[in-house]
C-alpha cells in the first residue's frame, strides 16, 4: 500500500481538542511506533498517567491491535488501578495506519489525585469516536 499523507499539523489540532474534550489524554504513532503526535493534556499529570503503564507493555499491546486480522482496541488498566490506557489501530485494508495511545483516569479513586477525570462509559465512547472520526478522514 502507498503511504498516505496525513497533515500533521491538522491531526495534532483534531488530537487536542478531541483529548480536550473527552478528559483523556492521547498521541499517535505510525504503522512502525514512530510519533506522529505529541501527547495532549496536562504535561505535569500526564507524566504520572503515563508512568501507571509500563513502556514494554505498551509496545505489546500496541503490537498486539497492529499485528491482528481481528482486534483493532486494546484496553487494560495501569498499576494504578483508576488508569485506564487503550491502543487502537485504524487500518487500511488490514494495515495499520494510524495508531493511538490513549489514557483515561476513570474518577480518579486510585493512588492519585487527578484533575483530569472521565467515567468508564465516557472513556469507551471516546475511543468509538476516535476510531470513526480517524477512519472518516483517512477514507
Amino acid at each position: 500500500m502507498d503511504r498516505l499523507e496525513i497533515d500533521l499539523d491538522k491531526l495534532q489540532k483534531l488530537q487536542d481538542g478531541f483529548s480536550q474534550a473527552t478528559h483523556v489524554f492521547s498521541f499517535c504513532v505510525d504503522e512502525e511506533g514512530r510519533k506522529l503526535t505529541r501527547l495532549s493534556g496536562d504535561r505535569e499529570e500526564a507524566k504520572r498517567i503515563m508512568a501507571s503503564v509500563e513502556s514494554d507493555r505498551l509496545a505489546d499491546m500496541l503490537g498486539h491491535v497492529m499485528a491482528s486480522r481481528v482486534e483493532d482496541q486494546l484496553v487494560e488498566r495501569g498499576t494504578d488501578p483508576s488508569v485506564r490506557v487503550a491502543c487502537l489501530a485504524i487500518k487500511v485494508n488490514h494495515v495499520p495506519v494510524i495508531n493511538w495511545i490513549i489514557y483515561g483516569v476513570i474518577e480518579s479513586s486510585g493512588q492519585y489525585r487527578y484533575s483530569t477525570t472521565t467515567t468508564e462509559e465516557s472513556f469507551q465512547k471516546s475511543l468509538d469516536v476516535l476510531r470513526m472520526g480517524t477512519k472518516s478522514i483517512l477514507m
